[in-house]
């Protein structure tokens, strides 16, 4: 998951001053106006896994369940922009128990395994890409290039396939002795509008995640229930994990194999 805005990459990169960085720099989307307070929790090995995401929809905002490895799960309460510091004066307890309340079923966990606000953490959730991915020598990929809410959990998936895309170009570029910034353009002009699609996707999905009125809180659940079991279901929910469809790690080199 992002652990904060930007990227330690990117912004060092755009630091080198008159050496040709200085125009790379991630222009920041606040397209969610959203902070999400997020806690690991480890499930016993019984528990069935979560496949998918989980809204649980309350008063005090939207409560996200995802299934982590191993038998873990991962929450993410949806809060308005820097309002967490005003929940957190209330107390750790306090915060467990809206916890609590939003998702029942994991009482115990959460009562049992956040001892400290350290046991928490609380993501700035917003989007960003970088005005240039390469200069002469630099490639920009996953976060330090295009940075995701993590909502949709999809920033690692894009960071491997941008690491498979841009493996032949690179091994080609080093091969031929050219690592300039006219050569490197290629990945971002082959990943620049897959990486566009997703997060116009992720935009619409956040949107609607974080919607409220009886249409979300009625309406879609049932309509998302009766589509689970459907191709276009699949593909929409493959789309937005996965991004291109068609990149895929079958290069033995790729794959470091002989």
């Amino acid at each position: 998951m992002p652990s904060g805005p930007g990227s330690w990459s990117a912004r060092t990169a755009g630091s080198r001053g008159s050496g040709g960085w200085s125009s790379i720099g991630a222009g920041r989307a606040d397209a969610f106006a959203q902070d999400v307070l997020w806690c690991t929790l480890s499930t016993p090995p019984e528990e069935p896994p979560v496949r998918d995401v989980r809204v649980y929809r309350t008063g005090g905002g939207p409560v996200l369940v995802y299934g982590s490895w191993p038998n873990r799960i991962q929450i993410g309460w949806t809060l308005p922009h820097r309002r967490y510091g005003h929940i957190a004066a209330l107390g750790l307890d306090h915060v467990k128990e809206r916890l609590v309340r939003a998702v029942p079923r994991y009482a115990t966990l959460i009562r049992d395994q956040i001892r400290t606000p350290a046991d928490l953490g609380v993501l700035d959730v917003f989007s960003a890409r970088a005005e240039r991915w390469v200069a002469d020598g630099l490639v920009l990929i996953g976060d330090a290039a295009h940075t995701h809410s993590p909502i949709g959990a999809q920033g690692i998936n894009l960071a491997v396939q941008d690491a498979v895309v841009l493996h032949p170009l690179l091994a080609r570029a080093l091969a031929e002795g050219d690592t300039s910034a006219e050569r490197l353009a290629e990945f971002e002009r082959r990943r620049g509008p897959d990486i566009a699609a997703v997060m116009r996707m992720q935009t619409l999905q956040s949107r609607a995640i974080l919607s409220q009125g009886a249409f979300t809180t009625r309406v879609r659940p049932r309509l998302t229930r009766a589509l689970r079991h459907t191709p276009i279901y699949r593909k929409i929910l493959q789309r937005m994990a996965y991004g291109n469809p068609s990149i895929r790690i079958a290069d033995a080199g790729v794959c470091g194999r002989t």
